[in-house]
């Protein structure tokens, strides 16, 4: 067909496809063509082509919703050559594709299958957010398909986080995307959808935690008018975090005829009352002005509780044990009760308690067991209770005896241990105690089998002799002087009856008793006391005395004057010639 020709040959063709399903895809070819009408003169009698047949192809397709699909529409002409009458088809479903040429009504079919809209995008919002740490946000997905609808997938995809030390996000059903912070810092939120794999994104910043709340405590409280209650205010962070906000916080009152709050440094949150009735105490977060309250009511204090004090307690048969009584008030205020109270037990066989005035709560362990001692206010009747075990009776001192004796150098001393126990019965001890000595220099104590507590003079002074018990820890003690072997002078050494006598002593230990005593040689074995002095810092000692008379000064010849320390074993002896 020659291009002159063809510019004179104008046509329209038309072409549809008919609908398989709901929806029809209609695609219109146009091209150019001169068309004889039906039962005019053969266009081929002009010299120009006759239209034949129309072919299309692809002959058999499948699009999705949306998208497109091209066909190519081609015509046949009587002189062989073809023409391009394309245009474009869209719909769902399966359809037959016609091509139609309005003159000679030939057509041209291919078979084209649209199948349902596919998922071309997702998309997550909101697409960047900032929330405080500790906080959460929802985000959603939206899936784009290929014909351009959208639908919410929030629940179908698949959620995940760049970071989870910065923030977490939910899969779980009912909070499918919901995200948690849990660090400062940035994190990429992803929901996946797990068939196509396509993914969307959104930025979520997390910055510190900021405070949602105040809680002031107590929450209630109750006192009495002068008294005071001490709030305390806590920040509740976005984070769940708390922070002791009471010297932060602004603090007042809705009445400060019933109570008053202080804000200074050193006594914040302290509340006095000043009157009956509620007052609401408010903490106030100077920045947020976020706020935080708690109802404090004033009332005359009443008796809420007692303590007893000790609350257990164990004690050795015979032993006692005090115990008080205190008594807690609704302004939360107490009072000494022990003498107020009446006290008993529940087994006065283990133990008794005392009611007397002077040994209120006194109790006293009268057998092994245990028992609840009660302290029971007349008024109200409200009680408080303690336990008390009673033990076997303990050692609650040591004795030691010879109490504060004297030795001379290389003299010995037993002593012996005794201990009390709280039933009142007595132990010796001298075998099982541990001896010691304070100044070994002065006397040594002795351990030893068969010699326990024997103590021996090492040089002259003063120590002091312990007696331990091992179990307990319990002591006795005693002191133990040392001296130097004593002399005694007497001046005048001779003389008759009624001779005026001066006694003189050395290398006493300072600070004993001296008696001086005349042995007769009669029945008497004492013989007649002369004279007594305390020795002096030095160790000497001086006193005067008198020779008997005639008949207790007996026969003419030597007389033994002997100077003793009484309980030591110190002794100096002098001998006085009585002349006829």
């Amino acid at each position: 067909m020659t291009g002159g020709a063809m510019a004179g040959w104008r046509g329209w063709v038309r072409f549809s496809w008919a609908r398989a399903s709901i929806l029809a895809i209609v695609l219109v070819a146009l091209t150019t063509a001169v068309v004889e009408p039906l039962g005019s003169e053969p266009a081929s009698g002009l010299g120009l082509p006759v239209l034949l047949s129309v072919t299309l192809s692809p002959a058999t397709t499948s699009v999705a919703k949306g998208d497109t699909r091209q066909f190519t529409a081609t015509g046949h002409y009587s002189d062989l050559s073809t023409a391009n009458l394309t245009d474009t088809a869209k719909g769902v479903g399966a359809a037959t594709i016609t091509a139609t040429d309005p003159s000679s009504l030939l057509q041209g079919t291919a078979a084209l299958a649209v199948t349902p809209a596919v998922l071309v995008a997702v998309t997550v919002s909101p697409a960047a957010v900032s929330v405080a740490k500790g906080d959460t946000q929802q985000f959603t997905a939206k899936g784009v398909y290929s014909d351009l609808s959208s639908a919410d997938l929030t629940n179908a995809v698949t959620w995940s986080t760049s970071s989870s030390s910065v923030a977490t996000v939910s899969n779980a059903s009912g909070s499918a995307g919901l995200a948690t912070a849990a660090g400062v810092g940035a994190a990429t939120i992803t929901a996946t959808d797990p068939s196509s794999l396509l993914q969307g994104t959104a930025a979520l910043s997390v910055t510190p935690a900021v405070l949602v709340a105040i809680t002031v405590s107590p929450a209630a409280a109750s006192t009495a008018k002068g008294d005071t209650q001490q709030f305390t205010a806590t920040g509740v962070y976005s984070d769940l975090s708390t922070k002791d906000l009471t010297k932060a916080v602004a603090w007042s009152s809705s009445a400060d005829t019933v109570a008053t709050v202080s804000d200074a440094s050193g006594s914040a949150g302290l509340a006095t009352a000043t009157g009956l009735g509620v007052a609401t105490v408010t903490a106030t977060d100077p920045s947020s002005l976020i706020q935080g309250t708690a109802a404090l009511t004033v009332t005359p204090a009443v008796l809420v509780a007692i303590t007893v004090s000790p609350p257990a307690a164990s004690v050795g048969k015979g032993g006692t044990e005090q115990f008080t009584a205190t008594g807690v008030y609704s302004d939360l205020s107490t009072a000494d009760l022990t003498k107020a109270v009446t006290w008993s037990t529940s087994s006065s066989s283990v133990a008794t308690v005392s009611d007397a005035s002077g040994s209120a709560g006194l109790a006293t362990a009268t057998g092994l067991g245990v028992s609840t001692v009660t302290a029971t206010d007349h008024s109200s009747l409200i009680q408080g209770t303690a336990a008390l075990t009673v033990t076997p009776a303990a050692l609650v001192s040591i004795t030691v005896t010879p109490a504060n004796p004297a030795i001379v150098k290389r003299g010995t001393e037993q002593f012996t241990a005794t201990g009390q126990y709280s039933d009142l019965t007595t132990v010796n001890l001298t075998d099982v105690v541990t001896w010691s000595s304070t100044a070994p220099r002065v006397a040594t104590v002795s351990n030893a089998s068969g010699s326990n507590g024997k103590a021996t003079g090492v040089s002259a002074g003063s120590t002091t002799i312990v007696a331990t018990d091992p179990v307990t820890g319990t002591q006795g003690s005693t002191q133990l002087a040392v001296g130097n072997v004593p002399a005694l002078g007497l001046a005048p050494a001779s003389g008759r009856a009624r001779t005026p006598l001066v006694v003189v002593g050395g290398h006493f230990p300072v600070g004993v008793m001296v008696k001086v005593r005349y042995l007769t040689g009669l029945a008497k074995p004492t013989g007649v006391a002369l004279c007594e002095a305390h020795v002096r810092s030095n160790g000497s000692f001086r006193c005067r005395a008198m020779i008997p008379m005639a008949a207790k000064a007996g026969a003419a010849g030597s007389h033994t004057v002997v100077a003793v320390v009484p309980g030591a074993k110190i002794k100096a002896i002098a001998i006085f010639m009585l002349r006829s």
